[in-house]
């Protein structure tokens, strides 16, 4: 096959020219950091994570704008309220779908993954009218948030239906239900961020096919690739392929601006290669324990051999 074909046939090649992806932050789990100092740091982290998106300055309505769209303008834009969303999709029924996906993307910025995946459920299955669908076109296409994609992966998404998806998947992936986050994956376009999403699944389900099928050929383009080729290393040498494990590996490493997070978990993943090969180079086979004359069995023998131990040592 031609490289023209399998860059086709890749999983992870995006043929848009614009994608609604606009940045990668690595980062360690806060749970790592032993003690009050690790709470203090969460506790700050999830406090600056209020906000559910980073729009900079909100847009300006129109003059004369109906009542209805400064009230859900002034929900989406003004903070972390999921109920005051809520209840506007109550009161105003054309706009209950944006209302409840709004209400997800708060929740599911504050980690509340439960609520998240309910609201945005139903709004993903709520039909907006077209007042909303303006509104959405005039004012939301440039607002961003944070999903998380893999452990200590995350990206800034422009609101699309690619957010709500991907925001949607990690919340059902962290209530218990894969099999459901996966299928929510599915029909998204593809991107490099999808695949580092069902790279992440799949490992945790043990599906370690799927993760080295969808990498097969990837390069160390960007953070995010590097991502999906760290899991693809530790599902190959969890397979047992060994040669193929130190090939991604050095993959990772090639690109010098690699997030430094992402090569010190390279390094590990090679020094428990190196750990798996010495293992494996072992022979399968006991060796004999001991040669008989080092192990005198008999009492006589056991005299005959002492003989011969003072005879060596001249005593």
């Amino acid at each position: 096959m031609s490289s023209d074909q399998s860059r086709e046939a890749s999983a992870f090649h995006d043929p848009r020219d614009l994608t609604p992806f606009r940045g990668v932050q690595i980062h360690v789990p806060l749970l790592s950091v032993p003690g009050a100092l690790g709470e203090r740091i969460a506790n700050a982290s999830r406090r600056y994570r209020i906000r559910p998106l980073s729009p900079g300055v909100a847009p300006r309505l129109k003059p004369l704008t109906p009542r209805p769209v400064k009230h859900i303008h002034a929900a989406i834009f003004s903070g972390a309220e999921p109920e005051r969303l809520i209840t506007l999709a109550r009161t105003y029924p054309g706009w209950a779908g944006l209302c409840y996906v709004m209400a997800g993307l708060q929740a599911y910025q504050m980690r509340q993954f439960p609520q998240a995946a309910e609201l945005l459920r139903r709004g993903i299955n709520t039909v907006n009218d077209d007042d909303a669908g303006r509104y959405i076109a005039e004012n939301l296409m440039q607002l961003l948030t944070q999903v998380e994609l893999g452990d200590g992966v995350s990206v800034r998404v422009l609101f699309s239906e690619e957010a709500v998806m991907l925001a949607l998947a990690h919340s059902l992936d962290e209530i218990g239900e894969p099999e459901a986050a996966l299928e929510v994956l599915e029909p998204l376009p593809a991107s490099l961020a999808k695949v580092l999403a069902i790279s992440q699944i799949a490992a945790s389900l043990e599906r370690h096919d799927l993760v080295i099928g969808l990498s097969d050929g990837l390069r160390n383009v960007d953070d995010l690739a590097a991502a999906i080729l760290l899991l693809r290393a530790r599902s190959l040498r969890a397979v047992g392929r060994l040669k193929d494990t130190e090939a991604a590996i050095a993959e990772i490493l090639r690109r010098k601006r690699t997030s430094l997070l992402l090569r010190n978990a390279a390094m590990t993943e090679r020094a428990l290669l190196v750990l798996d090969a010495g293992w494996k180079a072992l022979p399968r086979r006991r060796p004999r324990p001991i040669d008989r004359k080092l192990r005198p069995g008999g009492k006589a023998e056991q005299q005959e051999w002492m003989r011969a131990y003072r005879n060596k040592s001249g005593k």
